[in-house]
Parts: C-alpha cells; structure tokens; sequence
C-alpha cells in the first residue's frame, strides 16, 4: 500500500516535532524547525485536490463575468470580448481546470477592454464596471485563500501565542 502525499506530509511533521525537536537546543534552529513544520503543514491542507475549490471559484468568475458583460452592455458598449464556449458541467479535473483558465482569461480581456482608451465610456462608467471587475476578482480568490493558512510566526520565533 502506497501512502499519500499528505499522510507522508503529515508523518514528516509528526517526526520533526516528536523525534526531532526535543534535541534541538538552539533557539535559531528551533524557529526554522517551525518554519518547515508550518510549510509541511500548509503544504498538506493545499495537495489534496478537491473540485469543490475549482467549481466555486468557476462559479464566481462565471457570475461575475455575466454580470460584468451586463452592465457594460447597459453603458452602451459594443464588442465585448466573448467567453469561450460553455462546456458541459467538467468531467474530470483537468476539463474544470481549463474552465476555470478560461474564466480567468475572460475577466484579462475584459479588463483590457476596459482600459482600452478608444472606449467610449465615460470617466464614472469605467470606475463602475472596474469596481465590479475588482470584486469578482477578489471573489474568486477567496476559495484559494481559505486553504492557505497563515503563517505561525509565534512558532517560528518560540514564542508562546
């Protein structure tokens, strides 16, 4: 039987803080003991895949997208990048992977339209559409940014937090 990346990860940090740890008696080498600990540790909650992350983050962009599209057209733009074609709901991991590039592209292209100065938008109409470009951004991020943990520098530096 063929252990996991995170079992192996998670045995790795187990070794450090149980076998390692109580002969390291420099409080340098101790705070870079943590530090590798606290990688091993992010780097455990981040290998699992799981589409759930992929499909909630391709929703945002898919909704922001929409929405973004929407109210350039209600500001009289024309010629709006497309996204590319809709596939089926994915099948597999690397059909959700490239929907969610492609959303990703989209939002590029859509920004660059945006600032493309030969828009006929207004000045308000453009701060409008790159706050709702700005959001959907940020949006779309925050599937990722829950799986990283932050770093545990009070383990680093020995202090107790």
């Amino acid at each position: 039987m063929n252990p996991t990346l995170s079992d192996l990860l998670s045995g790795m940090r187990r070794a450090l803080r149980e076998d390692v740890a109580p002969d390291v008696h420099s409080a340098h080498a101790r705070g870079q003991m943590a530090g590798v600990i606290d990688i091993l540790n992010k780097l455990e909650r981040m290998v699992a895949w799981s589409p759930d992350m992929l499909e909630e983050e391709l929703a945002i962009l898919e909704r922001g997208s929409r929405a973004i599209a929407e109210l350039m057209r209600e500001c009289g733009a024309v010629n709006l990048p497309r996204p590319d074609a809709e596939l089926a709901r994915p099948n597999s991991q690397s059909e959700l992977e490239s929907r969610v590039e492609s959303g990703r592209r989209h939002l590029m292209d859509l920004t660059d339209w945006l600032f493309d100065p030969t828009n006929p938008l207004s000045a308000e109409q453009r701060k409008g559409i790159d706050a709702k470009l700005r959001k959907t951004i940020r949006d779309a991020m925050g599937p990722q940014r829950r799986l990283t943990a932050r770093a545990d520098f009070a383990g680093m530096t020995g202090e107790k937090g």
